[in-house]
């Protein structure tokens, strides 16, 4: 089992029919997830509550979505400094921002939908702008290597 799933799954073994399913669904998310983002074309959909869920917590799930993918990236393998400095660095702050934040009271409920869109547009461009940093940084790092060998 890879370690982003075994960690997901909390260390739990595929023992039981529930957690193969999960296993399962989780692998095929990945997998899908991993093939938009290589499309380059901003087809990337992040998995959130649908839009008849109150914001509130269409909100809190999107907080939940940031926590998740710097999680996944801090315990992916790889030189931890990859992911400090400039554009990487700057967008996993505002998801650790992301994680909570909240409306504030005087917005009207078509401000806050219009805010919440805002947020998960910017989210989801991120997310594909940091896959293709660190497919840039891997790439280069190889050719180098490469070079030097």
């Amino acid at each position: 089992m890879e370690p982003w799933l075994a960690d997901a799954l909390n260390g739990a073994t595929a023992s039981t029919a529930l957690q193969r399913s999960a296993r399962e669904m989780l692998a095929t998310v990945a997998a899908r997830s991993f093939e938009a983002l290589q499309e380059a074309d901003m087809s990337l959909e992040l998995l959130l509550p649908p839009d008849e869920t109150p914001l509130d917590v269409r909100a809190e799930n999107l907080g939940y979505w940031c926590q998740g993918f710097t999680h996944g990236l801090s315990i992916a393998p790889g030189d931890p400094q990859r992911l400090s400095g400039d554009v990487i660095g700057e967008i996993l702050q505002d998801f650790s921002e992301i994680t909570r934040a909240a409306f504030a009271e005087s917005e009207t409920a078509e401000e806050a939908e219009v805010a919440y869109a805002e947020l998960v547009e910017y989210v989801r461009v991120s997310a594909q702008l940091v896959f293709e940093e660190l497919r840039q940084r891997h790439d280069e790092s190889g050719s180098q290597q490469t070079r030097l060998h």
